[in-house]
This record gives C-alpha cells, structure tokens and sequence, in this order.
C-alpha cells in the first residue's frame, strides 16, 4: 500500500555549499548533527524567541528538505530568502515532493530510493512521516490531525498564529526542536533564557471535551481566572494553550476548567511528563 498524502504540507529545498552553516545559524534545531535520511523538528523564530514557522527538516547528499504547512510555505521561502544575502544556497519548493505518512497500525510501505519514511519525529504515536515522489495514496491529512491532537502536538498555522507562542510553549524545546549547546540562531537569547530559567509559564496539553467543540481562540477559564486559549480540535479533544501554575491551582482545588460553555480535562502526554512532573502528579 502506497503511504498517504499530508495535503496540507510542502517541502521546500535548500541546497548549495554553504546550506548547513546557512540553516544552522537561521533555525533552532541541530540540523548539521542530522544524517542523511533523518529528521528534526525545528522553527525560525523571531529575536523575541516566538514562532514564525515550524517545521520538519531532513537532508540527503545535496541538501535539506523543509516540510512545511503548505499555506505558509512560499513566505517560509521568502523568509529564508531574506537571510541568504551572499551565502552560495538556492532555496525553493519542490512540488515534485510530497509529505507521506503511514497511520502507527500499519506497518510502513516498501521504501523507493527517493522515499525518506521514519517514525515522526514529532511522536512515535504518529506512525510514519517522510518524503516522496510517488506513488501516493489517498489524503491522509485528517486523519494525521485526530492523532497529532490527542498526541498533543501542536502546529504553528493550525493551534497558534505565528508570531504569538514562544517555543517552550510549542513544547519545541521537549520535542527536540530546540538545541541549546549548537550555538547562535535566531532567537537563542531569549530561548536559552527560558530554559535555564525555567520561565515557560505556558505549554500547549491536549485536552478532552464535554460538552460542544470550542472554536480556535476560545478562552479557558477556571472559576473567575483565564487560564489559556484553544487551539485545534479533533474527535472530541481539542489542543489549549495553558497556564501552568493557574492549572496546578485548578487541580489542586478540583475547579472546573471551562472554554465557552465546555468542560475540559487537560492530560499530559508520557512524552511531555519530565517538563511539567508535580503538574503530573497531582493530575493522575
């Protein structure tokens, strides 16, 4: 079975002498620690540490492969663009590419040598995520989502606008899209800040539901105190931007945490519980 399409996604290429240095002084992931055929979450972010994209990246022989939302992919471009000044890079979608993905159920078609499938490295309960030229299966996008969602994987474009979340709250630093010992990128200032600091007041949880589907950007609430946002939503969960400490004191005193009208009973994913424990603990 061929693997399914993120339709959604786009692949933009980086290529030339200087791509690694090029990527590694602009994103804020590791990316020349990469190896061929693997991938990292990453983002460019603002000097303020905030995310304008996030994404995918992976490389091969002659570059990098950026898998992006599709929507924002030609600004990414663009962007990216901006910094090249006299760096021997050519940067571009290929729309010969395609983002593909196999569902964690089944076992992961058979590779061609143009086919770069993996675990996702957002979670391994994504399944499959990776790069081809075909064939295809039908859209897997929604799908993907009922399961990036419950996984608790937010995403720039869909859970947050860019330029509006830092990314510890994105739970990039958690979901190695963040290296703090590779040295400068955009936004490491305030990124190592937080980190040594320990300031990251707000991550994103996925969430259950009782009651009616929140829109995006409704706000959460616990007794008379906002306490974050929603994000997305799918199959009766839904993602929330959180205070953390507000949430700690709403466990602790059974408050009900309420987003226009609905209940919602945040969770903390296995692979998020070394960032937020006593949360954790007091949440079980």
């Amino acid at each position: 079975m061929a693997p399914l399409i993120l339709a959604d996604r786009a692949v933009i290429t980086v290529r030339g002498a200087d791509a690694p240095a090029f990527l590694q002084s602009l994103v804020s992931a590791d990316i020349e620690a990469l190896t061929d055929g693997a991938a990292s979450p990453a983002a460019l972010l603002t000097p303020q540490g905030k995310v304008l994209f996030d994404m995918i990246v992976s490389r091969d022989d002659d570059g990098f492969f950026i898998d992006c939302r599709a929507e924002m992919a030609d600004d990414l471009a663009k962007r990216l663009s901006f910094y090249r000044l006299r760096s021997k890079v050519e940067i571009g979608r290929d729309e010969s590419i395609k983002v593909v993905w196999s569902p964690p159920a089944q076992t992961p078609p058979p590779q061609t040598p143009d086919d770069t499938l993996s675990p996702d490295p957002g979670s391994p309960e994504l399944g499959s995520r990776g790069l081809s030229r075909g064939p295809f299966g039908e859209d897997g996008t929604p799908a993907y989502h009922d399961l990036r969602v419950v996984a608790g994987i937010a995403e720039a474009g869909i859970d947050y606008d860019p330029d509006t979340v830092f990314a510890h709250e994105a739970n990039l630093d958690v979901l190695s899209g963040v290296s703090f010992t590779k040295g400068c990128f955009i936004g490491q200032e305030v990124v190592s800040r937080m980190h040594h600091r320990g300031t990251a007041r707000k991550r994103f949880l996925p969430c259950s539901i009782q009651g009616d589907v929140p829109e995006k950007g409704t706000s959460v609430s616990a007794g008379q105190r906002m306490i974050g946002t929603t994000g997305s939503s799918a199959s009766g969960r839904l993602l929330a931007l959180l205070r953390l400490d507000h949430l700690d004191t709403a466990i602790g005193n059974a408050t009900p945490i309420i987003a226009a009208g609905a209940r919602l009973t945040p969770r903390i994913p296995g692979w998020l519980d070394a960032a937020i424990p006593d949360l954790m603990q007091q949440s079980a």
